[in-house]
């Protein structure tokens, strides 16, 4: 996957629009053929006044070589609870209560923020939202394909592993190099995973 990403980036130019202007700029003035991004940044594409007459849709990754089918990761944010929290039983309440599909329609409502649970996909909101941009429509098959996503050590992992993506793609370090650094560098992060 990141081997077509990098073609993507640089052989073929698809995301990139004029100098100085990222892709989420580009995509709807017509200056970038397809954006590489989440079903967050639809608010970012319709709510400028070039994507009023934009048709486009999203779509997930398709299969690699040694992939079983289409994939993505769906998510509304990440919430998590400490091991040694003091109230867990507080902490999980707001678990439930944020992750609840009243919050769904309301982050919806103020900031257009997709959930992929299903009842929401069901939501008068949803079905609304859908009827008015069409590209939303095939966000509910995404999300169906999406699956575990093991949010360890993200941002720890994460510090390590984005220098490496960037000489990637700036034709600094080997696709298959940068795997295997990355690999290196996160392994002994996730062994103190308990």
């Amino acid at each position: 996957m990141l081997e077509a990403f990098v073609d993507f980036r640089t052989r073929l130019k698809l995301q990139d629009g004029p100098q100085g202007m990222n892709a989420l700029q580009a995509f709807p003035q017509g200056a970038a053929a397809a954006v590489v991004q989440g079903s967050w940044n639809q608010r970012d594409i319709l709510g400028v006044p070039e994507a009023k007459d934009l048709d486009y849709t999203m779509m997930n990754i398709p299969a690699g070589p040694s992939g079983k089918g289409q994939a993505t990761t769906a998510w509304t944010n990440m919430t998590v609870m400490s091991r040694n929290s003091k109230n867990k039983d507080a902490a999980w309440a707001f678990i439930e209560y944020y992750s609840s599909l009243p919050v769904a329609q309301q982050q919806f409502d103020i900031w257009k923020q997709a959930s992929p649970r299903k009842d929401f996909l069901d939501s008068k909101e949803w079905k609304d939202a859908a009827a008015r941009s069409p590209s939303y429509i095939p966000w509910r098959k995404i999300a169906e394909t999406g699956g575990p996503y093991a949010y360890i050590k993200n941002a720890e992992i994460g510090e390590r592993v984005q220098p490496l993506l960037a000489e990637v793609l700036d034709a600094k370090r080997s696709v298959r190099d940068a795997l295997a650094e990355a690999e290196r560098q996160s392994n002994p992060i996730l062994a103190q995973v308990k």
